[in-house]
């Protein structure tokens, strides 16, 4: 039978650098294992379950009249035994899980001799194999039946048989624990995603295939609009997300079919790294997702798999969204750099002031009731500080501007990133204005996003603009005189000034997040919260409300203003029962996504 190493041992930390980093991360979690029945795709957590089986649908689908009792069926990967040490799903839906294309071993206890037929879900053999022990790879999705027959007493004849039902679905893993093989199967294919044009693309993988241009497209025109972000300020988030990952995930696997879309858990780096060391994690390593910020000119990626990743130029010819260079790119970001860039500062503030979301910011999220509130947090400050930490923003007149002393001098630490925050505010509002096209040789301070409005304001009417505008109400700090002088600002209209030049942006802190090669498995631990959030619920351990809705904050980033979609043909929003629309070929409800429980 199959044998299961021991729980978060250490063959699942491969490439754990900090001192002592091995012993602390196969410490990190005691969450239970998290199923997502999502189009054929299951997500696994390492840590086993209390046992209950939660919707389980039994394994043993029927049986012969005869007295001989069906032998206990066990069903195991390489994952499963080496490095989750316990079965995917530890048996929350159904007795028996296997993962499409592993290798998995099917086992048996008995004295009998045993021949199977294994059946795809259609009714077709698979294959057929002799003994109580074998390995196959299931290649379809959906509910298999093994049949067995037992020869008892030595006469060739069958004596006994049984029916087993196995579940296969896509099996989605914490990208360290894959195996090397898996996680390059991966990078490479999302390479191809980033390298392949969409014609080429559909040609050489068919009509699922996405290219990385067409996902950025797709993203600017849900967050980058100018009337609203449709796919962050409401309580469509987590939906729009899921839907997207998974479109990417169809087309890594239009690529190359063994392919499932990794997480990054981020709650592990912030037990394993501190707040100084997070960057030396393998996920920056120059072979998986390169470099946070090593000092390349203009902020571009210089070594390993991402160097020199290009952003798509001339844009305008794909997108109706891009920036003044013709570059996708959100609209009010004017850096002409064509490639991906990062940036750990914030108008010179390390890491943006934040720090890694960990155990204890999803424990006191766990123990909210409202679905709203937990959207609201998955929104914001569960994942959020990951997207600026990463992205950063540069390009303001660092010679006379400290902001990091002003935030330190006010012990407000995540204060730099409210300044991009209330740029993106007042260009939905129509205030701040940005060039609608620069030629390639136009020089960067010629081409700034500004507000004529306020062109020849005094400190006075800038600070009554930014009240009346909602700013101060937002972020009080920048109402005060204080924070203004430790800035080195002269005064509210300069002050004023910085918002509306917007400067420079790293794409994960922007509308082209996509771009960045971090994005993807970004979102999955989302998923997998929400899903545990569901499950503890369901075992009586907490409460779920899920009343659709949404917690609207005094943050910056929320406008408290839901999209109006009357007058558009395909739907959007976060209202319950509306429905997301997605390209075609992409989900399998009909082309659509419905948002609701």
């Amino acid at each position: 039978m199959a044998s299961y190493g021991s729980v978060g041992s250490s063959a699942a930390v491969p490439h754990a650098r900090e001192a002592d980093g091995e012993r602390r991360y196969t410490a990190w979690r005691r969450w239970p294992a998290i199923a997502i029945g999502l189009a054929g795709v299951i997500t696994v957590n390492y840590m086993g379950s209390n046992g209950s089986a939660l919707l389980r649908h039994t394994g043993l689908a029927s049986t012969d009249d005869s007295s001989t009792k069906a032998p206990a069926l066990s069903v195991s990967n390489d994952y499963e035994r080496n490095v989750l040490g316990h079965h995917i799903a530890d048996g929350l839906w159904w007795d028996h899980l296997v993962q499409r294309y592993q290798p998995t071993t099917i086992e048996i206890e008995t004295d009998c001799s045993a021949s199977w037929t294994v059946l795809n879900p259609d009714g077709t053999t698979e294959a057929t194999y002799v003994g109580t022990s074998f390995v196959v790879e299931f290649s379809h999705l959906g509910m298999h039946t093994l049949e067995l027959e037992l020869d008892c007493d030595g006469t060739s004849s069958q004596d006994s048989s049984f029916s087993y039902s196995v579940m296969s679905k896509h099996v989605r893993y914490e990208v360290r624990t894959l195996s090397k093989e898996d996680r390059e199967d991966f990078l490479d294919a999302l390479v191809v995603v980033y390298n392949t044009n969409q014609k080429d693309g559909e040609a050489k993988y068919g009509s699922k295939f996405r290219s990385i241009e067409f996902l950025v497209r797709e993203h600017l025109y849900g967050a980058a609009a100018k009337d609203c972000d449709h796919w962050h300020d409401d309580a469509g988030i987590l939906t729009h997300h899921m839907a997207f990952t998974l479109e990417l995930e169809q087309s890594l696997q239009a690529i190359q079919p063994t392919i499932s879309m990794p997480y990054w858990d981020y709650t592990i780096d912030s037990y394993v790294y501190s707040a100084s060391t997070w960057t030396n994690s393998s996920i920056f390593d120059n072979n998986w997702f390169g470099a946070v910020d090593d000092g390349g000119a203009d902020y571009v990626i210089t070594e390993g798999r991402w160097a020199y990743q290009t952003v798509m130029q001339n844009a305008q010819d794909w997108s109706g969204i891009h920036n003044p260079y013709g570059l996708l790119r959100s609209p009010w970001n004017t850096n002409p750099t064509p490639y991906i860039t990062r940036s750990r500062y914030t108008y010179g503030v390390k890491d943006g002031g934040w720090t890694i979301p960990d155990c204890t910011n999803f424990h006191e999220t766990a123990d909210v009731e409202w679905i709203g509130d937990l959207f609201s947090s998955l929104n914001g400050e569960l994942h959020g500080p990951i997207h600026i930490m990463i992205g950063g923003q540069w390009d303001f007149a660092d010679a006379s501007f400290n902001m990091s002393h002003a935030v330190s001098a006010e012990s407000a630490k995540q204060m730099s990133d409210v300044f991009l925050l209330a740029s993106k505010y007042l260009w939905r509002q129509g205030y701040l204005r940005c060039p609608e096209s620069c030629s390639s040789d136009t020089p960067v301070d010629e081409c700034q996003c500004s507000c004529p409005y306020t062109k020849d304001y005094s400190d006075d009417e800038a600070l009554e603009f930014m009240r009346d505008r909602g700013l101060v109400d937002m972020a009080a700090l920048l109402g005060e005189d204080t924070f203004v002088g430790d800035a080195g600002f002269t005064g509210f209209k300069e002050l004023l000034d910085l918002v509306c030049h917007v400067g420079h942006a790293g794409e994960m802190f922007t509308s082209a997040a996509p771009y960045d090669p971090t994005f993807w498995p970004l979102h999955g631990v989302a998923e997998r919260f929400l899903s545990y959030k569901r499950i503890a619920a369901e075992w009586g351990i907490t409460t779920i409300n899920e009343t659709w809705g949404y917690r609207h904050g005094k943050v910056m980033s929320d406008t408290h203003v839901v999209c109006d979609w009357d007058s558009v043909a395909h739907k959007s929003g976060g209202g319950e029962g509306q429905v997301v629309r997605w390209w075609d070929g992409v989900e399998r409800n009909g082309g659509a996504w419905a948002i609701g429980r």
